[in-house]
């Protein structure tokens, strides 16, 4: 059973980390990028605060989250309004 076996088990997953720079995005990118759209709902949300292009610190390039056709997602509408992505708008709450 591979990992991504293990994941579809479960209802939920989280990726936590308290520190910057230790994975955290890139992690999430491959389980999304393997998780099958077709048998399960996907669904992500991020409370990440930054949402900086390039590290204060390293002053490296951050990664973004890639999510594909089907997947849902959750965010604010600043944060919304400042990507440039097709989607569809399914609810808008307070």
């Amino acid at each position: 059973m591979t990992f991504i076996d293990d994941i579809l088990n479960y209802d939920s997953l989280s990726i936590v980390g308290l520190q910057k720079n230790t994975g955290k995005t890139v992690s999430l990118n491959y389980v999304l990028d393997r998780l099958p759209v077709d048998r399960k709902r996907i669904a992500v949300t991020s409370i990440g605060i930054d949402g900086e292009t390039t590290d204060q610190v390293t002053r490296t390039q951050k990664p973004e989250i890639y999510l594909r056709q089907g997947m849902y997602f959750g965010t604010s509408e600043m944060h919304y309004r400042q990507k440039r992505i097709v989607s569809e708008l399914i609810d808008v709450s307070d």
